[in-house]
């Protein structure tokens, strides 16, 4: 279940979504309100405490901070992904499948992350021609003659792995 319908918000349902598959072969299934039964919730702190309080955790959480928790509710556990903001979830939705990926998830799980920095960037020498000062990793995947590329199928997939990472900015 994802609480809302922000761009982040929906980039992290279908992270999930792809991750399990990936990961486990399974198929999650969409909802838009709290399962009956067990399930995973996306959302950020603010819209859950609004939305389902049941399943708030108490305290403020850091500038793109998240909170990975167990919740039980009425017979029903939930994993709950909740941010400070809609890219907070994001990034614990990768925190997520990387703890399923190396079988660090626990039955009880109760994490909370921040990052130090405000601002996370990496510094690209990609010039408008389409090379590359100082890289030797073949073309810009951003520019091409002079202008943004048609295809930016490989930009997508770069924001994937930044995001992953908790990189927000790239100069």
């Amino acid at each position: 279940t994802v609480v809302g319908d922000a761009a982040p918000m929906l980039r992290a349902r279908d992270e999930i979504v792809r991750g399990v598959r990936g990961i486990l072969g399974r198929e999650l299934r969409v909802e838009v309100s709290l399962p009956a039964g067990d399930g995973l919730v996306l959302a950020t702190a603010a819209s859950l405490r609004d939305l389902a309080p049941q399943l708030a955790m108490g305290g403020d959480l850091a500038a793109d901070g998240f909170r990975l928790t167990t919740v039980e509710e009425r017979g029903a556990k939930y994993t709950v992904i909740a941010g400070e903001n809609e890219r907070a979830v994001l990034y614990g939705a990768f925190a997520y499948l990387r703890k399923l990926a190396l079988g660090e998830l626990t039955a009880n799980l109760q994490e909370i992350q921040a990052p130090v920095a405000p601002i996370r960037w990496v510094n690209h020498w990609d010039n408008i021609d389409g090379t590359i000062e100082r890289g030797y990793g073949g073309r810009s995947i951003f520019w091409e003659g002079g202008k943004v590329r048609n295809d930016l199928t490989a930009v997508d997939d770069y924001g994937r792995l930044l995001a992953s990472l908790g990189i927000n900015a790239v100069s």
